[in-house]
């Protein structure tokens, strides 16, 4: 008979493999994912898709000037880029936690920071040449003036090619 202490030991092990699994997966769809996009030269597909830019757009440049210590630029890129790692965190945490009421918390916190990046990208597109958005109109140095625009759907630009 197994004793009480044995299972939860081996349900840990079982628990932190299963992790490095998942970690090892969603690294392997992301390097792949990269590499399509790159070889396929999309960018964004939500903007190919829809021709205006998703609700993380500028989060890359965002991240590369906060690397280069920009923090003006960086949050003029994108104004909660900070949020991800976060974010991230509590998706992880959220599978070991026992409680509900500790995981309803997360589920909580989780929905309210994608609440919070659905409201900045609807004040984003409504008003396209936001760079200045937290610098009340004044753009940092090296941002582009206007880092949101809209644009055709790549697949509306490639059917119009083959329809002319």
């Amino acid at each position: 008979m197994r004793s009480n202490s044995d299972s939860q030991a081996r349900s840990k092990t079982r628990g932190t493999a299963g992790l490095f699994r998942r970690a090892l997966l969603f690294a392997a769809i992301l390097a792949l994912s990269c590499l399509v996009l790159y070889v396929t030269g999309i960018g964004c597909p939500f903007r190919a898709l829809t021709g205006i830019p998703c609700p993380g757009c500028g989060m890359t440049r965002a991240w590369l000037a906060a690397f280069g210590l920009d923090w003006r630029a960086a949050l003029a890129y994108h104004p909660l880029f900070w949020m991800v790692p976060p974010m991230f965190a509590l998706a992880c945490a959220r599978d070991y936690v026992t409680t509900t009421r500790t995981r309803k918390t997360i589920d909580a916190a989780l929905v309210a920071i994608c609440l919070l990046l659905v409201a900045v990208w609807a004040i984003r597109l409504v008003n396209p040449a936001d760079a200045g958005l937290l610098f009340g109109g004044h753009v940092p140095v090296g941002v582009p003036a206007d880092i949101i625009y809209l644009e055709q759907p790549r697949w509306l630009i490639i059917l119009r090619s083959y329809l002319s």
